[in-house]
């Protein structure tokens, strides 16, 4: 079976833990497996240098102009360029069986949907974050922002709308994404996690006996505004407040605002 892997936001290839480079590794031993990437790199900035590793499966990097900030015009620019990229290369094509996209962007997966729905491929996508919901996080101005945004929602509607299957992060995009489909019954809601056995591997080889009877809580990830790190703060304070030995809160992470590389000064609360 031929099966289309699309996902705009995909991990470097050499070294990762990107769902969408996981699922492409379980499935390539049974079926002929491609992902379609940028060949922009969105965590750097700066475009990808392309590599020789022996992959399981093929990677095609189609063209895209970049931007320098996660949150500008130039972002929607670069990302309607890579969804033209994305439909001349569909048509260049050998159909494939199956349609696996990741969600967002919404350019590209919106033309790819309805590339399936015209040749009558099944198409499943894959909600990582719901666009352009996520943007009122940012720029939030009653009537205006409805109004900026209703081009990306009627895009999102059209890929959610489209899918044969759908699959997410969370149960809350799962059902944001049912509501514009009436094909789908149910749908499948697939947490962003790590393989259990790589990290017990991983903890057995580097562990670290404890060196005192304290307490301490646990944090690796992405920071930003939609991880509510500050809740845990605020607890952590009222315990202390309340005469109480609080425990030590560990971060290891960093995000796109500077505001949120967190270091031992600007975690104090």
């Amino acid at each position: 079976m031929k099966i289309l892997i699309i996902a705009h936001f995909c991990s470097i290839f050499y070294k990762t833990n990107n769902r969408l480079n996981y699922i492409a590794g379980m499935l390539s031993d049974n079926n002929k497996i491609e992902i379609i990437t940028t060949e922009f790199d969105h965590g750097t900035k700066k475009a990808r240098e392309h590599f020789s590793e022996n992959l399981p499966y093929k990677v095609t990097f189609l063209h895209e102009p970049g931007y320098s900030k996660n949150v500008c015009l130039k972002r929607f620019y670069s990302h309607f360029k890579w969804g033209l990229q994305v439909r001349k290369y569909l048509k260049s094509i050998e159909k494939p069986d199956v349609v696996y996209c990741a969600v967002p962007s919404l350019t590209g997966p919106y033309f790819a949907a309805k590339y399936c729905e015209k040749y009558n491929i099944k198409f499943i996508i894959d909600v990582q974050d719901l666009w352009p919901e996520a943007f009122k996080m940012v720029f939030n101005i009653p009537v205006l922002s409805p109004l900026i945004f209703s081009p990306f929602k009627f895009l999102a509607n059209g890929i959610y709308k489209r899918a044969d299957e759908i699959v997410a992060v969370s149960d809350t995009y799962a059902t944001r994404a049912l509501k514009a489909n009436k094909k789908c019954k149910e749908t499948h809601t697939v947490f962003l996690g790590t393989n259990l056995n790589t990290f017990d591997s991983n903890v057995a080889a580097n562990r670290i006996e404890k060196q005192d009877d304290n307490l301490k809580i646990g944090y690796c990830g992405a920071l930003g505004n939609s991880y509510d790190l500050t809740c845990v703060m605020d607890a952590l304070k009222l315990i202390k407040n309340q005469g109480l030995k609080a425990p030590q809160f560990i971060v290891l992470g960093d995000g796109h605002d500077p505001q949120y590389n967190m270091t031992r000064d600007n975690v104090k609360r």
